[in-house]
């Protein structure tokens, strides 16, 4: 769903799958924030790569103290914006459903917090939102309409049969015997009543007798030993 513009980073599905069962949305929420993704064009991804601030490095308040805890995970230097991991465009996509469906909404460091385990900045999650709100020239309520969300939560469902078909697919190929490579079954290949893979060269069997056939061959060949008067005989008719 992400504009394929935006990033020359590959969106991690597991990532993705770990930053929903964070979140702990109903699916008309993720499915108006799939609305939201399939919005986005090449406009969007433009200015976001102009836009998104990069990250420095950020060390945790209080880390060079003795008898602390281990700091969490924080940002750590992005010198580029592909650097910059594609998936903050859905979680901003998923704060803006929640922002629009519900009436009590957390601040953005909650999100940076709690669905990005702070892979990303509260900055970069606010200029993401502005970016997509500006894309979606902030209209969202055409996206809330029932056949809209009906027909996004139809695609999850096939999305989620495919990845389930898919994971399978590697299991088995995976746990499963190795594959050997099929032996022919000698049957010939036919085409227009004639055979057209050669014949296995006749040999010797077990109780059976085999002609020579080269001596069958020299004898239909070999000239006869002498000349009959019956073999000069020429008929009457051919005479006159």
């Amino acid at each position: 769903m992400l504009p394929p513009a935006a990033s020359l980073a590959t969106p991690s599905v597991p990532h993705v799958q770990a930053i929903l069962s964070r979140a702990k949305l109903p699916w008309d929420t993720i499915a108006l924030a799939v609305c939201v993704l399939d919005s986005l064009d090449n406009k969007f991804s433009r200015h976001w790569r102009l836009s998104c601030p990069l990250a420095g490095v950020d060390v945790a308040p209080g880390s060079g103290k003795r008898h602390t805890l281990p700091a969490p995970p924080r940002v750590v230097e992005q010198l580029h914006i592909d650097s910059v991991c594609p998936e903050i465009i859905i979680v901003t996509a998923l704060m803006i459903a929640v922002k629009f469906t519900e009436d009590h909404v957390e601040p953005t460091q909650y999100f940076a917090r709690e669905w990005g385990r702070r892979m990303w900045t509260a900055e970069q999650l606010n200029v993401t939102e502005r970016c997509i709100m500006e894309s979606l020239d902030y209209r969202i309520m055409p996206l809330m309409r029932r056949d809209i969300i009906q027909d996004a939560l139809a695609d999850m469902r096939r999305a989620g049969v495919n990845a389930e078909r898919q994971q399978r697919a590697t299991e088995v190929s995976r746990d499963g015997p190795p594959h050997l490579r099929s032996m022919s079954t000698g049957v010939a290949v036919t085409g227009l009543g004639l055979q057209l893979t050669p014949m296995d060269t006749p040999g010797p069997l077990d109780g059976c007798h085999m002609p020579d056939l080269a001596a069958q061959t020299q004898a239909a060949f070999r000239p006869p030993s002498s000349i009959t008067q019956e073999a000069l005989y020429i008929p009457a008719e051919a005479r006159g």
